[in-house]
């Protein structure tokens, strides 16, 4: 499938990601990068960095034909929420009503939805099922309530296929990276930093603690199950203190000391969570413990602690003096002008014999370098300078104020200062509007080409996997054509090679289905499937031959049981299981989806193959037995002999030829007297000499004695045949 996972480089994301890599799956991620850090996938996937509110979210559906939509992109902060709800309904609201509107309009099959544990708020009756009522006491959990509902319309309203996950408290490794923090994470870098511990209440509150590697592959059930319109809780099913944390991480790290401080508002006191729908419905069960977890998410802190601080050391800010900057150099100036004065009494800063004021080109020099919150301080500094210039050349300062030509030549100063400030101000905001239409233009651009060179990596992938890989459509298409022989040996022998060659395995084998229904009989098996294996298979003593035949559908052997292949898959003709190929040995990276889906094709290719077969046998079914009998006449079991040779020579099958010398009589009552004593899967059949033969496959030589005594104790006398000579 082609997952998207909004928010798939944070903390939760980037391990759901890694679980449906596992399995096959292509990985697109829509991720803003606010908390989350591509350093925190190690899988390939397409990226798109994109806020979920984005407009251009819609490019990402239009172009990866998205199967599955699981929606984690959130800010996850409580005590942020509480503090800015606006910024908190942005990303949790309206960025689920973009990605909820997208899935709709092309048509996703399932939308899956990470809402919390919080929705519930304080409740005292635990553990928390899903049906409880919902009482959120901060933003977070009120606009996740909001969210589950808007899940909810969407499906009634659209048909939209949705999955309301409700997460207890994830812990694990990648928490706490860029702001994204849990108690967990926190406790665990202030111990790494020898700092203590600060507790918001008196750390009896209680939370359900369950590991991130457990939730992921919670999401990967509910995103590959049949299940929809549901809301189910994951989580442990259990209490724990936040004491009880603290005391589990001393036993791993020295606690330099604990600090309680006064609990935080919209936090819940008490918190567990039902886990049984979960497990009933996906059949999903707790694999870590929480000493497991934590000791998981400890070893991982101690390598990356260090480059947590670093980076922490790099955001801090470093532009005070860029900030300083034009106040220092606006007081330099003053300084300089004070100097002309101080040089020069009579004048300031006046020279006579030019007929210029210096500061005109200070006042225009700050305008036209800073604009007018410098221009306007300096105006009024020269305004200083002007006055007491003419106060120590003996004017008052009344006189001053009402002379016409000191009125205008402050005047003057003003009209520089705010002429040349507002040239600047308004040159930088028509920059800024500008560089903004520029940065938009900048960033569609960055957007389309990103699609454009996943286009062309895509193109060219198509274009290698066509030409060399071996599961390419031309290779596939060059092996199965030898499956173009209407003769069923030859069908047998060539089916264990294609299986063999496009699976990457030497472990093939090939079973029929006898006429009772009740055996699987080995027709063929490749060298690497193993000489323990049973040539016969007793349906009613097999789980997964039961399960074949019951569900006629294909075997994954997940639980890798020794006395059952790896993957098997039924031949069906007219609705009946005729024939099955299994296959063992697979090579440990074939153990995904896509190798599965890949057998599967196969198998489909061997049905249609073995269908053509049957019918060309059915039409021919005159020519090819004596009348009244099933003896093939001597043409159809040379091809027979001819067939079965190849495959002891391919892969060294065993078989057994015996001449019938008595009894005698018509071939109807020889094949009469055989009937009873020959397995489904054995041939009986005239040679060019007029004798009658028998064929037994996967019998040895060395059981040929017991075969022919088998044969005499019910009157047929018999000779082996070595070679296709008489061995008498």
């Amino acid at each position: 499938m082609n997952i998207l996972i909004t928010g798939g480089c944070g903390f939760i994301g980037s391990h759901v990601a890694e679980r449906f890599f596992k399995e096959g799956h292509k990985i697109c991620i829509i991720d803003n990068l606010s908390t989350g850090t591509k350093a925190n996938l190690s899988v390939d996937y397409d990226f798109y960095q994109l806020n979920v509110t984005d407009k251009n979210c819609e490019e990402v559906f239009r172009t990866n034909n998205i199967d599955c939509v699981i929606h984690l992109a959130a800010q996850v902060d409580v005590a942020v929420s509480n503090a800015d709800a606006y910024l908190d309904s942005e990303s949790n609201i309206l960025g689920l009503i973009n990605m909820l509107d997208l899935a709709r309009k092309y048509k996703v099959r399932k939308f899956l939805f990470a809402s919390s544990a919080a929705v519930y708020g304080n409740t005292e009756d635990l553990p928390i099922i899903e049906n409880t009522e919902l009482q959120p006491v901060s933003v977070y959990g009120m606009n996740k309530q909001v969210g589950e509902y808007y899940c909810r319309q969407w499906s009634e309203l659209y048909g939209l296929k949705t999955v309301i996950l409700r997460f207890a408290n994830v812990y694990g490794p990648r928490q706490g990276l860029a702001g994204e923090a849990g108690v967990v994470s926190i406790f665990m870098q202030r111990m790494l930093e020898e700092k203590e511990v600060v507790v918001y209440g008196d750390g009896t509150q209680t939370r359900d603690y369950i590991f991130v590697e457990d939730v992921a592959d919670a999401v990967f059930r509910a995103a590959t199950s049949k299940v929809t319109s549901q809301i189910m809780n994951v989580a442990t099913n259990t209490e724990t203190s936040l004491a009880d944390v603290i005391a589990a991480l001393g036993d791993m790290h020295a606690i330099k000391g604990v600090r309680f401080a006064e609990r935080r508002t919209g936090e819940v006191a008490h918190s567990r969570l039902d886990n049984f729908l979960v497990r009933q419905e996906l059949g999903w069960q707790q694999k870590y413990s929480l000493r497991e977890g934590l000791a998981k998410t400890y070893t991982w802190y101690q390598a990356h602690w260090t480059e947590q601080a670093t980076a922490a050391a790099i955001d801090m800010p470093s532009n005070s003096f860029s900030r300083w900057r034009p106040h220092i150099e606006n007081s330099g100036m003053f300084i300089l002008m004070l100097l002309f004065s101080w040089n020069s009494l009579y004048g300031g800063t006046i020279d006579y014999r030019l007929g210029l004021d210096y500061n005109y080109i200070y006042i225009g020099l700050m305008g036209i370098l800073y604009g007018k919150k410098q221009s306007l301080p300096a105006v009024a500094f020269s305004a200083v300078l002007f006055i007491g210039t003419a106060l120590a050349r003996g004017g008052d300062f009344v006189s001053i104020m009402y002379q016409a030509q000191y009125l205008t030549h402050l005047a003057a100063y003003l009209c520089i200062g705010v002429a040349t400030g507002y040239v600047r101000d308004n040159s930088e905001r028509i920059a800024a509007d500008k560089q903004m239409e520029l940065d938009a233009i900048n960033s569609q651009y960055n957007f389309m080409r990103t699609l454009y060179l996943e286009c062309n990596q895509r193109k060219d992938e198509l274009h290698s996997q066509i030409i060399n890989a071996n599961d390419s459509i031309g290779k596939i298409y060059n092996i199965v054509r030898a499956l173009n022989s209407l003769k069923m040996e030859d069908i047998s022998n060539e089916a264990i090679g294609i299986v063999g060659k496009i699976m990457q395995t030497d472990g093939v084998a090939l079973y029929t289905v006898n006429r009772g229904k009740t055996y699987w009989r080995l027709k063929v098996q490749s060298s690497g499937y193993g000489d323990d294996q049973a040539k016969s298979i007793k349906i009613a003593d097999s789980e997964y031959a039961r399960y074949i035949m019951d569900k006629k559908r294909m075997f994954i052997n997940n639980e890798l049981r020794p006395d059952s292949p790896l993957m098997a898959a039924p031949v069906i003709y007219e609705g009946r299981v005729i024939a099955i190929v299994a296959l063992k040995n697979l090579p440990f990276e074939n153990l995904t989806l896509y190798h599965e889906n890949l057998f599967q094709i196969v198998v489909m290719l061997v049905t249609d193959a073995f269908t053509k077969a049957y019918l060309y046998d059915k039409e021919l079914e005159d020519q090819k037995y004596i009348a009244q009998t099933e003896i093939l006449t001597p043409e159809k079991f040379e091809d027979v002999l001819e067939a079965v040779e190849s495959r002891r020579q391919l892969y060294g099958q065993e078989h057994l030829l015996l001449k019938v010398i008595e009894p005698y009589g018509t071939y109807e009552e020889v094949y009469q007297r055989l009937a009873g004593k020959v397995r489904d899967e054995d041939y009986v059949g005239l040679r060019q000499d007029g004798a009658l033969y028998l064929l037994m496959l996967n019998i040895p030589v060395a059981m040929a004695a017991e075969v022919q005594q088998r044969l005499s104790e019910a009157g047929i006398q018999t000779s082996m045949i070595m070679g296709g000579c008489d061995d008498e």
